[in-house]
């Protein structure tokens, strides 16, 4: 077998400031403009103004119009944190995101204002629409008792794998555009084969996409099998591409325990030293899969140095087994049950889902979070008054308290879905979810909470998905302090002024409630969320409207990032023309943030209309995208706050405007293979009142601008020229920040 060796060398980045703040700590990052549908999306930044060492970055993303943010946690690479956001489908037209730094006390967020209502957007590019001709001719049997039906070549377009490129094993997607009458294709009966075995694909009647979790290094064939509603079968759509090992498998070693079951495992150790601050990260990590007749088994494990017992879980573990009605995972899952109730949250137990066609059970036990005790003070008697003092062990500063910080409780989740229907055209489904921490897991904790969310949702699709509803509703009580335990009835009958029917203390166990239960009087009916949405794909358009309302109380321990008090209107339409050549999107947004006004602050109109241009004409032409946002915030208060003794300033009204430009294009010179790119991005943020502000402005400005040009050789090496330029004005320009960075990257890659 043939090995690979792939290195890099010459990497160099020069980084020119001026202007820039003194001592202000802040995220420095160059957003891309783009990303290419299915493809995983690299984002890099450093910390400007700090040299601590326990500094953590967040990278917090999420699909336009979805209604909260995940996060991953970025590597730590010493002068800069590296992360990797997962690929998009092509009908998420934008992923938005935003970079959090936690040190400490310490949080630092870019954009620096807003980031939730103004994040960072990343178009979702469709890949380059050049057709490309079957790379295999070879005949199959055609289907029994007739003959294939001739399949037109304009009736289909291959985006990917591209025959004549040569993939890496975690890069390969299949993606064809289809361009058949709807009366003349059954979206149901297509089927999508690797190398002869059958792969689970998403099917439309515009698009089919795949994706293959584990595949070989070598040559492999792909068959899409498409079908007519009388069962006729066209002439199958075959082509070839080619696999090739990756720097990461080469130091991996391919493992067969038994027949039928095989995994990787890989080992890195890397030692760094910045500016005297030495980091060490070693790294094991792999996966094994097999099966065993129906039973199809495997497992993921990561393990680093950098766990460590006062952080949260680094280290990973999933052990998993599918009896294709029978799904059980054990170690860290992370189940999702519906947004508003559970959504990608971690839990360190085990999942198990029933599938049974006409009813369903997702059932998940386990932590949350672990416990981590309190850091403790040192204790140091004066010698001159005799007093305590206590010292805080790692900066040596004297502090009031014994506690430097205090710990994290043991949090515990319970939930159980129970769905009606497959999911294909209908599901109805109830969700109950239970969060309580425990107070016995640590000694020193602030605030144990106790959390119970019901939840129901539903979903109808229809006319081969082209018709798309689901609408869910949830409501949740929390009690955000249980270390004293739930009140008794005459308690809080004195306390709050009211008359419960019935003594709390009895249902301890399903809901301790007390004085800081939220809300304590649910029917106020602040506690409750709910969401519609509709999707339509018809003549040419993928139209999404949705309605979402999230009360001022509402709160899932399963989903965190659930931003609450918000109520409004969205709509986004992509319109594809000209062979899905072009793409118009459009987009509206109308909310109201702090509807209730329960905080006694004023509500919040926030409104948004954004407007995008994408343009692949293929034929080895430029690639072009453009885009258009502007976003308004107005609370509707245009004078000063004056009382006796301050003068208070809450006017809120600013426009916030965006264009970002991107064109690439591929070309042949010196026999060589080109690709230049241009990128730019321009945004400003408006203060209606800074002419009048005794307080700071809150006006940005930023202008980025990138070029860059890589070369393929006839040998197998490649080269980047890049240069970027970067200038920010913060506080109506009274902060500034500009830099330019050069680099030069080589990759040269070879077979041995």
């Amino acid at each position: 077998m043939k090995n690979l060796f792939r290195f890099s060398f010459g990497l160099f980045s020069i980084v020119l400031l001026a202007s820039a703040a003194i001592g202000q700590v802040r995220i420095v990052h160059t957003p891309p403009n783009f990303a290419v549908e299915n493809t995983p999306i690299h984002i890099t930044a450093y910390l400007e103004n700090t040299s601590s060492s326990t500094v953590q970055m967040r990278l917090y993303f999420r699909a336009l119009g979805e209604e909260s943010f995940q996060y991953l946690e970025m590597e730590n690479l010493g002068n800069e944190f590296a992360g990797v956001l997962p690929p998009q489908p092509q009908r998420v037209q934008k992923l938005q995101y935003f970079l959090m730094a936690i040190d400490g006390g310490m949080v630092v967020t870019l954009p620096e204002e807003n980031p939730y209502y103004e994040p960072l957007e990343i178009q979702i590019t469709p890949a380059e629409t050049i057709r490309e001709e079957q790379a295999s001719k070879a005949p199959i049997s055609p289907p029994a008792g007739g003959k294939y039906l001739a399949l037109p070549k304009d009736s289909f377009l291959i985006l990917s794998p591209d025959p004549s490129e040569t993939y890496l094993p975690n890069e390969v997607i299949i993606a064809v555009s289809l361009f058949l009458p709807s009366e003349d294709l059954d979206i149901d009966q297509t089927s999508v084969e690797v190398d002869g075995r059958p792969i689970v694909a998403e099917v439309s009647l515009n698009l089919i996409t795949a994706t293959i979790p584990q595949i070989s290094p070598g040559r492999h064939l792909v068959e899409i099998f498409l079908r007519r509603p009388d069962a006729r079968v066209y002439e199958p759509i075959r082509w070839q591409f080619l696999v090739r090992r990756s720097k990461k498998e080469l130091r991996a070693t391919s493992v067969t325990l038994i027949p039928g079951i095989r995994g990787k495992i890989y080992a890195e150790s890397k030692t760094e030293k910045i500016s005297g601050r030495k980091l060490d990260n070693n790294q094991l990590g792999g996966r094994f899969q097999g099966q065993q007749g129906f039973l199809q088994f495997g497992t993921n494990f990561y393990v680093t140095s950098l766990e460590k017992k006062n952080y949260q879980p680094r280290n990973r573990l999933l052990i998993w087994a599918d009896l294709r009605f029978l799904k059980l995972y054990f170690g860290d899952t992370s189940p999702r049950f519906s947004e508003l109730v559970l959504w990608g949250k971690r839990v360190r137990g085990f999942d198990a889902q029933l599938n049974l066609g006409f009813i369903n059970f997702d059932f998940v036990k386990g932590q949350t979070a672990r416990a981590i005790e309190a850091t403790l003070a040192d204790c140091v008697i004066d010698s001159v008054t005799q007093d305590t003092l206590f010292i805080n062990p790692t900066t040596g500063d004297t502090i009031t308290t014994n506690i430097c910080r205090y710990g994290t409780f043991q949090r515990d989740l319970t939930g159980l879905r129970v769905s009606f229907g497959k999911g294909h055209h209908f599901q109805w489904g109830l969700n109950l979810l239970k969060v309580k921490d425990d107070i016995n897991s640590i000694q020193y904790g602030l605030r144990p909470k106790d959390n119970l969310v019901l939840g129901t949702d539903i979903l109808i699709a229809g006319v081969n998905n082209r018709f798309w509803w689901t609408t869910e509703v949830a409501f949740s009580m929390l009690t955000d302090d249980i270390s004293g335990g739930a009140l008794s009835k005459a308690d809080i009958d004195s306390t709050m002024d009211t008359d419960i029917p019935f003594d709390p203390v009895k249902y301890e166990k399903y809901l301790v409630l007390n004085t800081s239960t939220i809300p304590l009087d649910p029917r106020k009916l602040s506690s409750i969320a709910w969401t519609s949405a509709l999707r339509l794909n018809f003549l040419n358009n993928y139209l999404t409207i949705k309605y979402k309302s999230i009360g001022s109380a509402y709160n899932s321990l399963g989903n965190t990032f659930i931003k609450k008090n918000i109520r409004g209107l969205s709509i986004y339409d992509r319109i594809r023309l000209w062979q899905n050549r072009i793409y118009l999107s459009l987009g509206y947004e109308d909310y109201w943030d702090n509807f209730s006004e329960s905080d006694n602050n004023p509500k919040i109109h926030l409104n948004t209309i954004r407007c995008g241009f994408n343009f692949y004409p293929g034929n080895k032409l430029p690639v072009f995208n453009f885009n258009y946002r502007i976003y308004q915030r107005n609370n509707g208060v245009d004078t000063l706050l004056t009382t006796l003794t301050d003068t208070l300033d809450n006017r809120e009204q600013n426009t916030t405007s965006e264009v970002s430009f991107n064109c690439s294009y591929n070309f042949i010179l010196f026999d060589l293979e080109h690709t230049f790119t241009v990128n730019f991005i321009q945004l400003d943020k408006v203060d209606a009142f800074k002419e009048t502000r005794s307080s700071l402005p809150i006006g940005i400005n930023n202008r980025i601008q990138s070029y860059s040009l890589r070369t393929k050789y006839k040998i197998p090496l490649t080269t980047t020229i890049s240069i970027t330029t970067n200038k920010n004005s913060y506080l109506g320009g009274l902060n500034t920040l500009k830099f330019s960075a050069y680099e030069l990257r080589n990759q040269y890659s070879a077979f041995n």
